[in-house]
């Protein structure tokens, strides 16, 4: 097992990017455009966070957001020495969220959303490299106020946006740097509010992310990068909601910045164990009851082994402990956290 083999583990397992501020969900992000020859994966994350709150009365509202599974996955292949082709899927946006007690009570939503990614890359030389394409996506989401009387359902709407890279690479070293941007994508939707029919635009917002690699010894990698995305741009709200309330469903006032540090270490020819830790910083006052959680800090470890044949298994396991967060309304929310169990199967062929 070579240092390229040791750094395409560490990457596999840290840019499985865990969610992150607004909805983010775990992404497949564009490791394997960068995998040699014929490449594929499929990972499964299972999603549990533990989120509980107490009212200003010091009743317990329990868990409020249930578990959630994610699939994600990549196919590549090379159609030259310099150009290469891959279909990237995974559901970048998720959230459930349902208040089963408290004053809150029956309080629900639901944020679910589907990408595909075709992207090319294409090496000009040994050291640069661009890549990109475009970005189908998908989005549906619905929500339930008891206290207001409001529903609100919508249809799962697509709409098309796209992707852009630029890559830095030493021959015959692991050493890489990414910068990837993502655009905003605008869907029409269709829904239903207080059984009527409404439309409006929905945005997914644009993003910017660094992601380096280099090795420091011939067993160690070190991997770290940032992530920017701007939610500032972002609001559900629903239109009939907003007339008779002057509400939304959810409004972001700032947008959010992940920083991840890492290490993967060689153990054997067939074994990488890979440790990291990120960060997200407190942006209250941004306040949500479907939302409730303030910045947040993760740890995670994971074990890259090679079975033999091209093919490896990842299994990884990632806790994040949230900052506390208080509502005038809705009380206090403390010692929150969310752990994520991943496993990855890959095959180069």
């Amino acid at each position: 097992m070579n240092k390229s083999s040791v750094i395409a583990a560490a990457v596999a397992l840290c840019t499985q990017k865990v969610m992150a501020g607004g909805f983010d969900g775990p992404s497949v992000g564009v490791a394997s455009l960068f995998e040699p020859g014929r490449y594929a994966e499929i990972t499964y994350n299972r999603i549990n966070p533990k989120i509980r709150g107490v009212d200003n009365e010091g009743r317990n509202y329990g868990n409020v957001t249930p578990s959630l599974n994610n699939v994600n996955g990549a196919i590549k292949f090379d159609v030259s020495d310099q150009l290469a082709v891959a279909l990237l899927s995974d559901e970048p946006y998720q959230r459930d969220t349902d208040y089963r007690a408290g004053s809150p009570k029956g309080l629900k939503a639901s944020f679910k959303s589907r990408a595909w990614t075709l992207a090319g890359k294409y090496k000009f030389n040994p050291n640069f490299s661009v890549y990109g394409g475009p970005v189908y996506q998908t989005l549906d989401f619905g929500s339930d106020a008891p206290q207001i009387g409001y529903t609100v359902r919508t249809g799962t709407e697509g709409a098309y946006g796209f992707m852009a890279g630029l890559a830095y690479e030493i021959p015959k070293s692991p050493t890489r740097v990414t910068l990837t941007y993502r655009s905003q994508i605008e869907h029409d939707m269709k829904a239903r509010e207080f059984g009527e029919r409404s439309n409006f635009e929905q945005k997914t917002p644009q993003s910017l992310s660094l992601e380096a690699q280099t090795p420091v010894s011939e067993n160690i990698i070190l991997f770290g990068g940032v992530k920017w995305s701007e939610w500032s741009a972002i609001e559900i709200t629903p239109p009939i909601l907003e007339l008779r309330t002057g509400r939304s469903l959810r409004k972001y006032d700032k947008n959010t910045f992940r920083t991840t540090l890492g290490a993967s270490y060689r153990i054997t020819n067939n074994t990488v164990v890979s440790v990291w830790a990120s960060h997200e910083p407190d942006k209250e006052p941004d306040f949500s009851a479907i939302a409730p959680t303030d910045g947040s800090t993760d740890f995670g470890v994971g074990l890259s082994y090679n079975l033999g044949g091209g093919v490896k298994i990842r299994p990884s396991v990632t806790y994040r402990k949230y900052g506390d967060i208080s509502d005038p309304v809705y009380g206090d929310y403390k010692n929150n956290f969310l752990t994520l169990y991943s496993l990855k199967l890959s095959y180069n062929f």
